[in-house]
């Protein structure tokens, strides 16, 4: 058993970088799931409509200012050229928002797939796009 810790170390530090990432990105995905969740239902419990992209949307803007927040400092650890970074992050978010809301809406509003499953596995497949941009080019290693 303890010949492992070594091992364990040793990979936690080899990988921090992504798992501080995944950390940051599941934990700002559960507070941007329930704000969807509480989006899409609201309106039904006051006799509305259901607005799957709209409520993808303010989830998803609410989400990407915490993650912002945090991936700059906690895990990637960059302090210079925040406006820029910001403009960069905001640029990445609105791809990915424009391109998974559409599939999001397509799914849902055409297919008539599940609005709850559809969203988790939407945003799931972002996830290595958005890692890979932020990685590499939002917050590089000068």
């Amino acid at each position: 058993m303890t010949s492992r810790l070594p091992k364990l170390s040793a990979f936690i530090k080899k990988h921090s970088t992504v798992l501080k990432f995944a950390m940051s990105s599941f934990t700002c995905y559960a507070v941007e799931y329930a704000l969807y969740s509480i989006f899409v239902t609201v309106p039904v419990l006051w006799g509305g409509r259901v607005h799957v992209k709209l409520s993808n949307v303010g989830a998803r803007v609410i989400g990407s200012a915490m993650n912002f927040s945090i991936n700059r400092k906690l895990v990637f650890g960059s302090d210079g050229g925040r406006m820029s970074k910001l403009i960069e992050y905001f640029s990445l978010v609105a791809a990915v928002l424009a391109g998974g809301t559409f599939i999001l809406g397509l799914l849902v509003e055409k297919c008539h797939f599940n609005r709850y499953f559809t969203k988790i596995a939407v945003d799931t497949t972002f996830f290595v796009v958005n890692w890979l941009v932020q990685r590499f080019v939002i917050f590089k290693e000068d």
